[in-house]
């Protein structure tokens, strides 16, 4: 086993001590840090010396970019978590379309302040815009699910265009022969 030189062993020390106040990770080969209300956002090289000065102090700059190296590719990679969504305390699996306790809401990159509804009754809004039916509001649900979902259906289609050209009546026949 190598013994650390003197050298070696503060710059271990600053990095504990850097990531003990921020949190940094790796994301899809991106640095990233997670701000104070528990986000990830992208760490820029010039980020990081603003953090590594205000934590460490007046250091050689040759010291914080060895940091920086460090950072860049020895803190942990959350990319095996590309699947999962924060949704405030509750992380939505991509993968099984449910959510999940397997994975903690900090190693979630991606994330969204909306809390998912947990009452079954729908919403008034979507259901206005369905003219009242049950069943366009089911399409339509169907056709927002795509983004919380990690494999994605073969197609969705969109139609677009002025008032009473056939779009309604189209999408009818399509319901009724599926």
């Amino acid at each position: 086993m190598a013994v650390k030189t003197k050298a070696e062993e503060v710059k271990t020390s600053d990095i504990a001590h850097i990531l003990k106040v921020v949190r940094m990770a790796r994301f899809k080969g991106a640095c990233l840090y997670m701000d104070e209300a528990g986000y990830w956002k992208p760490l820029t090289e010039d980020y990081f010396r603003e953090i590594a000065y205000e934590v460490l102090g007046i250091v050689a700059k040759t010291r914080v970019n060895e940091i920086w190296d460090y950072i860049q590719y020895g803190v942990p990679d959350l990319t095996k978590y590309a699947q999962y969504i924060r949704m405030n305390n509750l992380v939505w699996d991509t993968v099984t379309v449910d959510f999940t306790t397997e994975v903690s809401i900090e190693d979630c990159v991606y994330a969204t302040p909306v809390t998912p509804d947990t009452d079954p009754v729908g919403s008034a809004f979507i259901l206005a815009l369905a003219d009242n039916d049950p069943g366009v509001y089911d399409d339509i649900l169907q056709t927002i699910a795509p983004i919380f979902m990690r494999h994605k259906p073969a197609g969705v289609i969109w139609w677009k265009g002025e008032g009473r050209n056939g779009k309604t009546t189209l999408a009818q026949v399509l319901y009724d022969l599926f």
